[in-house]
This record gives structure tokens, sequence and C-alpha cells, in this order.
């Protein structure tokens, strides 16, 4: 620790004091006098001590709240998490709310004398002052302004000291950040960056850490930072479901209904199995909040807000949401009509049928190829759908519904496509019917087709026209 963290000359005074108490000591002839000189003078030496040898022992002082008062970062950051412990819970005890007050009372003097040395023309005092804010800052919020406002210091020490605070206090330090660079200050655009970075890096990193209410508070910091856009961020938020402590998994619930969705939603429907009912509970009211929101967003204007609102209804999975979704499939923008066919295909399964081969005439390759995977997926409820549309779609339809049944790879599909096969003229489709039946192989060996290269004349003349 360096001695311009503190106040050299109060430590100055208390070494003259105790000088001079030692000399009472020795001159004086009452002996209790003599005894209590003595004992000063032995406390004060002893602080000396530990100041000197950088407060290695600090943790076993008892009189470590004047040691703060004194500004010794350390012996605050002790103040600190004392006060956090006697304010723990909603209800409080009165000796731990007279705790509290005692506690405050000293750190408002020492926010004081730092706010103060802000404005020091020495760096390494503004340096130090700013690292004694930080750690008090989480407890009052009216630092948090003066942090943000250091930096703008024209040393570079100095910021870095002002973002390291910023981004241990964590979550209420986030909208004051943005605050600054929406009110109009430019030159703190790239600090602020820098800074929020910094504080989710910090945030991610103590999702591991040993104490919980480190956990919770970087859980809390993570959900004001993340925003739905950031997918490997929400996995390691996410990932805190699995913590063992449940004031630390609700924190995470509640961190992933603020972000919304729709990454958020397949973790909340993880949470609605946990342990804690209370946990399942708020998971639930997220989902119908989140749905609540995205029902609204199909109406947005922009094709890409619509197309998020699908997605998530289809992961919901409230198959109430069918006919929304199912209306979505004659949307304009691709991107939604594709993301609907996957909603379709996870809410309606064998029930949408019907809807999805139809699908299968859409005028995008993208929505096509999404359609086949889908009925892929469902499997035998579809094959009978597909055969007739194998029968009596378009040319494309009736390739798409080979291709289908090729992947479904069942029994019942290879006969409806050697079925299929016999009837057909074109010869493009002819030629995938034959490929998907190829696809069976010896699984089914009743149906290995050969080539079937050469077409009768009336066939070919079919194809071409």
């Amino acid at each position: 620790m360096r001695i311009w963290r503190i106040d050299v000359a109060f430590w100055v005074a208390l070494l003259v004091l105790g000088v001079g108490l030692m000399v009472v000591a020795f001159l004086y002839r009452d002996n209790l006098v003599r005894l209590v000189s003595f004992l000063i003078t032995a406390h004060i030496l002893w602080m000396l001590a530990l100041l000197v040898s950088n407060l290695s022992s600090l943790e076993n002082l008892p009189n470590w709240r004047l040691l703060a008062w004194m500004g010794i970062p350390k012996a605050i950051a002790k103040q600190v998490e004392a006060f956090r412990e006697a304010t723990l819970g909603t209800v409080t005890k009165r000796k731990d709310r007279r705790r509290a007050k005692r506690i405050m009372k000293s750190l408002d003097v020492v926010v004081s004398r730092s706010e103060k040395k802000l404005r020091h023309p020495n760096w390494r005092i503004r340096k130090g002052a700013v690292e004694i804010l930080g750690l008090v800052g989480e407890l009052k919020t009216e630092i948090i302004s003066l942090l943000v406002g250091m930096l703008k210091d024209p040393v570079a020490g100095v910021r870095t000291s002002a973002r390291l605070a910023l981004a241990d206090i964590g979550p209420k330090a986030v909208g004051a950040l943005r605050r600054a660079c929406s009110e109009g200050a430019p030159e703190l655009s790239e600090e602020v960056d820098i800074c929020l970075k910094l504080m989710k890096n910090m945030a991610k990193n103590k999702l591991r850490a040993k104490n919980w209410q480190e956990r919770l508070r970087a859980v809390r910091a993570l959900g004001q930072m993340i925003t739905p856009a950031q997918k490997d961020d929400i996995s390691d938020l996410g990932f805190a479901l699995n913590d063992n402590h449940k004031e630390v998994r609700l924190a995470v619930v509640e961190a992933l209904i603020f972000i919304g969705p729709s990454d958020t939603i397949p973790f909340l429907k993880q949470a609605l199995v946990d342990r804690e009912e209370s946990i399942q509970d708020k998971a639930m009211e997220g989902l119908g909040q989140i749905r609540q929101r995205l029902l609204v967003e199909l109406e947005n204007k922009d094709g890409n807000i619509r197309a998020d609102a699908v997605k998530g209804l289809g992961l919901i999975g409230n198959e109430k949401d069918i006919e929304q979704l199912i209306s979505r499939l004659l949307d304009k923008y691709t991107l939604v009509r594709t993301e609907s066919v996957k909603g379709v295909g996870l809410i309606g399964g064998g029930k949408v049928i019907d809807v999805l081969v139809n699908a299968l005439n859409d005028n995008e390759e993208n929505v096509r190829r999404q359609t086949v995977e889908v009925l892929s997926e469902i499997g035998e409820l579809a094959v009978e759908p597909l055969g007739e549309k194998l029968i009596s779609g378009t040319n494309l339809e009736r390739r798409l519904a080979a291709e289908t049944l090729a992947m479904i790879g069942i029994a019942q599909a290879a006969e409806s496509l050697r079925k299929a096969k016999k009837k057909e003229v074109n010869w493009e489709v002819r030629q995938t019917i034959i490929s998907a039946l190829k696809k069976f192989g010896s699984a089914s060996p009743p149906l290995v087709v050969e080539e079937d290269t050469e077409l009768s004349l009336l066939e070919s003349i079919q194809a071409i026209a």
C-alpha cells in the first residue's frame, strides 16, 4: 500500500502522540498514569506496525472501523462487507440496523474526504481517491456519477482505476454509464464501451465465485448488460441455472426475462423443472410475459422483428398460437415464413401436416427446404399426405415430396415412392424418385431399384411437353 493513499499528516500526528505518551510514562511518577500511557503507546505502535507491513493481518484487527475512517482501502472493503452482512435480507434485527447505521456514518466521512481529493493536482492522490470511492460505490449511488466523471481525467492511470471501480460496482453503474453516452458526451463513448466490456468479463468470471452473494451480483450485472443478440453471453448466463443456491437461480430467471426473446426461452423452460417451486412460478410468469410481448411484435413493420417473434412463439410452444403462426406462412418476408414453418412444426406436429405440405410450393428455396426438414422430423404421420402430393402436386412439389419421403426412411415411405414411380412421366421427378428409393438400400431389399435410364417414347414426349 502506498503512503499517499492515506492522510500522512494524521499518521505523523499519531506517531508524535505516541512518542509524547512514552515520555509522559517515563517522567510521571503516578503508576496508573504510566500504565495507561504505556498501553495507549503500545496500541499506537501496533497500528503503525500494521501500516508498515501493508496491513497483512487486518482481518484479525479489532478496531478496523477506525482504520477505515483513516482511509485504508483494505479496512474500507472490510467495512463494506460488514454493512452487507448487517443489511442482508428484508427483515433485520435492531442490533444489525444500529450496526449498519454506525458503519454508514463512518463511510460518509470516508466518502467526503475522498471526494475532495478527486480535484487534487497530484494524479496519484486522485487515483487513490477513485479506488476508495469504488469500494463504497455499491452502497452510495451518488458516488457512481463521480466515478463516471473521472473517466474524463487526463491521466490514463486515473481513468483505468475509474473503469475498474465502476466494473466492480456492477449493475448499479450500468445505467449511469449509458446515460453518460446518451446525454451528449462523445468523449466518454469509448471509455464507456471499454468499461462495459470489462464489467461483463468480470461478472462472467464471478459466476463461479465461491461466495454466493458475489455470484448473485454477477448475475444481476449480466442481466442489465446482455442484449438479445448476444447468444454466447446468454448461454453463459443460462449455465448459472445449475447454481446450488436458489437466490442465484432466481436472479438468473429474472435476468433472462429482462433480456427477452428468443434465445432465453429454452433456459426459461429449463427453469420450469427447478427443484424450487418459486423459481418454477417465476419462469412460468416470465414465459407468459414474453409470449404477450411476442404477440404484439408479430404486427411490427420490421420483418426481422416479426421473424424473431415467430421464432419465440414456436419455442414457447403454446397451442393457442398455432393459428397466428399459420397465418405468417403468407408473410411477404422470407425469414418470417421460414420461422413460421419451424414454429408450426414444433407446436402442431401431426395436426398441421396439410399446412406444411402446402408450404412445399413456396416460391423461396429456404422456406421449401425448411418445410422438407420439418416434415421429415414428423415422420410416419406425414407419409400419406406426401404420397398424395407425390401424385397430384406440381413438378416441384413432387420432387420435394420424394426427397422428404426418402429422409423419413420407413417402409411406408418407400411404398409411396414405388407407386409414384410407376405413374411418373416427368423425367426429372422420376429420377428424384429413383434416387430416393436407392437411399433405402439394404434396409428395404425388395425396394432396391435399378436406375431407370431409358423412358418410353411416350414418356419422353410427355416429359418434354
